[in-house]
């Protein structure tokens, strides 16, 4: 369901609206201002912009195109900021199944190449996750691994890094490290929907 975005100035108290009831995602480089946004296909096609991402600056709200979906087979998804790639997220899936290819933007929206073996570190720096062609894998820092599972999208740790959690279809899964990494759903929704995670402790 698209979503207003408002900046709020808590010092002044004031607000304005961003996009009205454009998006459902948001990421910010608040080096450098830019926002990159997944404008709902409910939306582009009545009324606007045509499904995709876009980006603009807190400077200027005009919504430039990023990437656009080509057809109805495809589904784009707005990852995170990534600061040490300095580089946006974005996951597209071209097909009904299978994993979901991952594209890095920078602010200005240029492709960045990356590497096929993206990892995700831990928070403590203990483990990583190596995103392979088919795989994820979970490893110790000197190089062990500890685990193998599905691809999927983007990995969340935990912050004390306890363990992580993946969107698997129409589900949240939890692998936990005390459990041997073993997946565990905590959360499902409807098959079709969207979910939205963010891990705060």
């Amino acid at each position: 369901m698209p979503h207003d975005l408002r900046e709020v100035n808590l010092e002044a108290g004031t607000q304005r609206v961003l996009l009205d009831g454009q998006h459902c995602g948001a990421e910010l480089d608040s080096n450098s201002g830019t926002m990159f946004v997944n404008v709902c296909k409910s939306f582009g096609i009545l009324n606007g912009p045509a499904e995709g991402i876009f980006r603009f600056t807190l400077d200027d709200l005009t919504l430039r195109p990023v990437i656009l979906l080509e057809n109805e087979e495809e589904s784009l998804n707005l990852g995170s900021w990534d600061p040490t790639l300095g580089a946006f997220n974005v996951y597209c899936l071209t097909s009904g199944s299978g994993p979901h290819e991952r594209i890095a933007y920078s602010p200005d929206g240029e492709q960045i190449e990356i590497d096929p073996r993206y990892v995700f570190p831990s928070p403590d720096g203990q483990w990583v996750v190596e995103q392979g062609e088919d795989t994820l894998i979970v490893r110790m820092m000197d190089g062990e691994v500890v685990r193998e599972f599905a691809r999927t999208g983007e990995v969340y740790w935990q912050p004390d890094s306890s363990a992580l959690f993946v969107i698997r279809g129409p589900t949240l899964v939890r692998y936990a490290a005390d459990q041997n990494w073993a997946g565990v759903t905590v959360s499902e929704w409807m098959e079709g929907s969207k979910g939205l995670v963010i891990v705060t402790r």
